[in-house]
């Protein structure tokens, strides 16, 4: 009802000649958001997830939470653009610059997850991956062919 509503005055906005962004709803299941996500999709506007959030046991995560919800969009080739939401979004707290400039830094991920998959580009991550591997930058013991954390199973070697 709410996201129907939404495009209709996004409808008549559009008609008006002012540009539109959508705002997706900001609490959502994980298996309610992909239908919202291919409603706003067909609807041919640009989305700008706020999340959504996808579980309510996140109190003072919202950030984390949040993003986890704009990827779930994001694959779905629903997030035109990212909202920041901070840590202190519902428990009635202020948010700080710390708490900002967290938020941000977690929707930037949000943003490069999403990126990797519809770009499908994986090279800059490949080349730290690679460079990890290399100086065995996660590890104490430098001096042996695997890191002492993983053994032969660290993720970071490239095989």
């Amino acid at each position: 009802m709410e996201i129907s509503l939404q495009i209709s005055l996004a409808e008549l906005i559009l008609q008006q000649g002012v540009g539109v962004i959508i705002e997706s709803p900001g609490h959502a299941r994980p298996k309610d958001i992909r239908n919202i996500s291919l409603l706003l999709k067909n609807a041919g506007f640009p989305v700008m997830p706020l999340g959504p959030i996808p579980t309510e046991v996140a109190v003072g995560m919202d950030h984390v939470s949040s993003a986890i919800g704009a990827v779930i969009m994001g694959l779905e080739g629903c997030a035109s653009i990212l909202a920041t939401v901070t840590r202190q979004e519902h428990t009635g707290g202020r948010p700080t610059i710390e708490s900002t400039i967290e938020s941000i830094k977690t929707a930037k991920i949000a943003a490069h997850i999403i990126d990797i998959h519809n770009l499908e580009d994986t090279s800059i991550d490949m080349e730290i991956a690679h460079s990890r591997a290399v100086s065995r930058t996660c590890v104490l013991g430098k001096g042996t062919k695997y890191c002492d954390r993983c053994k032969d199973l660290c993720p970071l070697m490239i095989r």
